[in-house]
């Protein structure tokens, strides 16, 4: 059997291992491989992650400059609301991205547990 045979994908498995080494975090090689569902989970944890790191500091540098509208000189809340948001988001979600980008790397490296063939069963060239 050889590329463009019917029992092959046009998607190869390369191109799908360099997309989740780089891209995982984004879902690049889900998309890729047509499998919308954890593509857009690995996009959307991505991006609300952004956003805790940017609300977080938001929150941090207006409770330490009191530049903020909410600021109140024994209010800590807004400062230890905006660490908890950066610190959960750089120590749990990121690396958890990260972590299931990689196990997603290496099961396609293998081929297993379905990554060895695109959406529609066709084994990946």
């Amino acid at each position: 059997m050889y590329p463009g045979h019917p029992g092959f994908s046009e998607k190869s498995k390369t191109t799908a291992a360099v997309l989740a080494f780089f891209l995982g975090w984004a879902g690049g090689h889900n998309f890729y491989l047509r499998r919308n569902g954890k593509a857009l989970a690995q996009l959307l944890l991505s991006i609300l992650g952004w956003i805790f790191i940017v609300v977080g500091i938001i929150l941090a540098v207006n409770y330490d400059t009191g530049s903020s509208y909410y600021y109140d000189e024994g209010n800590e809340a807004l400062f230890a609301m905006g660490m908890i948001m950066l610190f959960g988001t750089a120590y749990v979600l990121f690396p958890a991205i990260g972590i299931w980008a990689f196990v997603e790397f290496i099961l396609i490296l293998t081929g297993s547990a379905g990554y060895a063939t695109d959406d529609k069963g066709l084994v990946l060239r």
